[in-house]
This record gives structure tokens, sequence and C-alpha cells, in this order.
């Protein structure tokens, strides 16, 4: 389910918001894959700057939440394993420098002819983000 945290204590479960958004509700289209909660704010980047850069080249709708996990929207498969492969890629060398620069290089060597069009086991589950 996709939802926004209403109300949080230490002493109970969260209340949900499915409902403040048209997007929220159940997730019924896309992957959903988990990532180390602590590699977020490197999928996200300084300002939203690198998944708005995942977003446009890819044509796809990724949404990163805090506790990990990352859902990924595009109209077809290959767009799709393409931009699971990169948000791997993005956690595994979150601890580096130039990053940017090559998940720029990923994204241009993914849209040539001659890359590679899926990726094989790395979906992620498809638990509710």
């Amino acid at each position: 389910v996709y939802a926004e945290i209403a109300e949080f204590d230490r002493f109970r479960a969260p209340v949900l918001d499915a409902t403040a958004s048209r997007e929220f509700g159940p997730i019924k289209q896309g992957v959903v894959v988990a990532i180390e909660p602590t590699r977020v704010p490197r999928v996200i980047g300084r300002n939203g700057s690198m998944i708005k850069l995942l977003n446009k080249e890819l044509n796809a709708n990724i949404v990163v939440a805090q506790n990990g996990y990352v859902w990924v929207r595009a109209n077809d498969s290959t767009t799709i394993n393409r931009a699971v492969r990169i948000v791997k890629m993005i956690e595994a060398e979150a601890h580096t420098q130039g990053l940017t620069s090559r998940v720029e290089e990923m994204l241009k060597t993914l849209k040539s002819p001659s890359a590679q069009p899926s990726v094989s086991g790395e979906e992620g589950n498809r638990e509710g983000v």
C-alpha cells in the first residue's frame, strides 16, 4: 500500500492515510525494490537531483520511501529493469565519490541500441511502500 503516515508515536502502530492523494492506495503496477534505508539519501540525491535525473532520463516514475522501499513504475518492463539496475548500483556504490557521473554514464550506456534489455533476479520483493 502506498500511503503517508498521518500519526505516529512510540507506543502504537502508525496511522496511515491513503486518501490524501490519487496515487495513494494499493500498488497495482510496477515493481517494489528493497534497499538499505541508510542508502535512501543517495538514491534521492541533494535536493532530489538523483531521483529527478532517473525519472527524466528513464521516463519512469520512481518513488523512494524513507524505509528503504523503492517503487518503480514505467510503461514497459525494459525501463523498469533498467531503473532497478541503476537503483541497485546506487545502493552498492553510495559510499563512493563521483556517483552522479557514473549514473549519468550508465544511463547513456543503457540508452544505446546495444544495451542489455533486462536484468534478472534484481526485482526485489513486492512488499508495500
